[in-house]
């Protein structure tokens, strides 16, 4: 509760526009020059932005309506905590491997040598993105140092996968309701993205790319570079 002020939860009472020291500004600037993916750092990084804009999210409020679930969607969720616990963990996993993959581009990159095992060590020793789920990052590393993504890890892929279903049924539900999700829903989607051998949705943006700009494209069944000439039907 907050002391004097009523009764009610404190985290309630607090003003929902977030302040930004710089971090995560320049983690994704960096992600971005190294051409590496940090979907989950973009998408926390982001949110904090938009909450910064609370005088036009009022304005929007008025004048948009909510949606409206059906009334099955609109029950309790049954085993919500449990499905909340399997996305937050899910979502963290992701947040480590690309943080973990950013910093073993930037290695490369500026020559550090870095040792990604030790890194979890430190980290879990007395940092402030400590916690227990670090030992999982550290075996992942002792029994592979040059992993090149942590969610390569037979041991996190399963543990992935355990927490797959509460995690899309939080987000689902979630996106029904019209609750944002910016970084449960953005680790989803690099989760689904990286999971998946052939992304039709990078076909779509490279044909695109090749009608748009005629940037060409390679393909799945020829090897060389193609332009296709698109018309308009």
């Amino acid at each position: 509760d907050a002391p004097g002020k009523g009764a009610g939860l404190l985290v309630d009472a607090i003003l929902d526009s977030c302040g930004s020291k710089g971090t995560g500004k320049w983690t994704v600037q960096q992600a971005a020059e190294l051409g590496v993916p940090c979907a989950t750092m973009a998408a926390a990084l982001e949110a904090r932005f938009l909450s910064s804009l609370k005088e036009q999210r009022v304005a929007a409020e008025a004048i948009t309506p909510a949606p409206r679930p059906s009334a099955k969607v609109a029950e309790p969720l049954a085993g919500w905590a449990e499905a909340l616990e399997d996305a937050l963990l899910a979502a963290r996993l992701c947040s480590y491997a690309q943080g973990l993959a950013l910093l073993s581009a930037a290695s490369r990159e500026h020559g550090w040598e870095l040792q990604l095992e030790q890194l979890a060590v430190i980290w879990r020793g007395g940092c402030i993105i400590r916690a227990r789920v670090l030992e999982m990052v550290r075996a992942a590393y002792a029994r592979e140092p040059a992993l090149p993504n942590l969610l390569l890890d037979p041991a996190v892929a399963a543990e992935m996968a355990s927490r797959s279903a509460g995690w899309r049924r939080i987000v689902a539900i979630a996106v029904q309701r019209g609750i944002p999700l910016p970084a449960l829903s953005g680790s989803l989607s690099y989760y689904d993205s990286f999971r998946t051998a052939t992304l039709p949705s990078a076909q779509c943006i490279q044909a695109q790319r090749d009608c748009f700009g005629g940037h060409g494209y390679r393909r799945l069944d020829s090897e060389g570079v193609f332009h296709t000439e698109w018309e308009a039907k």
